[in-house]
């Protein structure tokens, strides 16, 4: 999808605490693709009871293949805390009729008569029958819901409001922090070297450009493009949930378009500082990972020998024994020279050090 004429006046932060917590769950359930948040995870399933556990796979079906975020019934720029969130989505049962009949209809886009004509409980029932049949698991929250669309939503906010308070409160403190110290980070970035350059630090699978209207932003997934006017607005969402990829939601009202892109905070992979050299390391790594290769560095260490010394030492041919040192050659471990009939090798003490130090680099806390 395309995003065009952004300008900076169109740019708001904010973050919901109950969008996190609906992603928190999608990653609780699907924990493979989300590795970096498995520390998380690890801690937090210590907290999380057999029932509450039980309660998210019922509703397995408003997370697969992303959370449902109830666009309709929050408003990530504004501050209200997760008790106000959910007061809310429990007086919204229409926006949780809605998010169901959309998820049955398979599409996350569909128009306003289509949505009208699936809103008929003959309709969404027809619609549940068919997603039942291919998806199983289903059939226990589908035929609640069917029989019950607002007996669905309470209980939904009760497993909701559970899983806040034992799993996502104890650590909601360092989160909600890291939220805020992201949110200044960006507007330091806006405020002194602009718009694109903000952009662009929202993830890698997106692209930026200028055009001469504003920015324009392709993302990678989702059809047709999306031109902001005046009244429109750009909500940056930052997400400790929502890594890898960069979430949107777009949301069309009298008011103007309102567009949420949730980006995830920057993991693991961006803060770990690289192994100087590494293709280096590597290559003597897996070089000397052989004992008869190790043996041959020993005595290398102690001086320079020739092939024939070296296969008396290790008890080998000649021949074996040159296709070890040509493997310490090839990774820059040993340099070698001729000396009349022989072939002398001798450590390369530079390699050594310089794997050696990138090495100290990576042990060092």
């Amino acid at each position: 999808m395309r995003i065009a004429g952004i300008e900076a006046r169109h740019v708001r932060f904010g973050f919901s605490e109950a969008r996190e917590c609906l992603r928190a769950i999608a990653v609780m359930l699907y924990p493979t693709a989300h590795a970096e948040q498995m520390p998380w995870v690890r801690d937090a399933r210590r907290r999380l009871p057999r029932d509450l556990r039980s309660s998210m796979e019922h509703f397995r079906f408003f997370f697969s293949p992303t959370a449902e975020l109830f666009a309709r019934a929050w408003r990530d720029s504004k501050t209200q805390g997760f008790d106000l969130e959910l007061r809310a989505l429990r007086a919204s049962p229409d926006v949780f009729r809605d998010a169901v009949v959309r998820r049955l209809s398979g599409s996350p886009l569909v128009t306003k008569s289509e949505l009208e004509s699936m809103r008929r409980p003959q309709s969404y029932e027809s619609l549940a029958n068919a997603h039942v049949k291919r998806h199983p698991e289903t059939r226990s929250m589908l035929r609640q819901f069917v029989q019950s669309p607002d007996v669905s939503l309470r209980l939904f906010c009760d497993m909701l409001s559970a899983f806040h308070e034992r799993v996502v409160q104890p650590t909601w403190g360092s989160i909600d922090k890291r939220l805020q110290e992201d949110i200044a980070a960006r507007r330091h970035v806006l405020r002194t070297h602009g718009l694109v350059a903000l952009l662009r630090t929202l993830g890698a699978d997106i692209s930026v450009a200028h055009e001469r209207d504003g920015a324009v932003i392709d993302l990678p997934f989702g059809d047709g493009a999306l031109r902001l006017d005046a009244r429109a607005r750009l909500v940056l969402v930052p997400s400790f949930f929502c890594w890898p990829h960069v979430e949107r939601i777009v949301i069309k009202r009298p008011a103007g378009v309102r567009t949420i892109l949730a980006y995830p905070l920057p993991p693991l992979p961006r803060k770990v500082a690289k192994i100087p050299d590494g293709e280096q390391v590597v290559k003597c790594c897996a070089a000397l990972g052989d004992p008869i290769r190790l043996r041959i560095f020993e005595l290398l260490n102690g001086r320079e020998l020739s092939t024939r010394e070296l296969a008396g030492f290790l008890q080998l041919t000649e021949p074996a024994t040159s296709r070890h040192l040509q493997r310490l050659f090839d990774a820059g471990l040993v340099t070698r020279r001729r000396n009349s009939y022989f072939v002398m090798y001798a450590l390369c003490r530079e390699t050594v050090r310089r794997v050696i130090g990138a090495l100290r680099v990576a042990s060092s806390p």
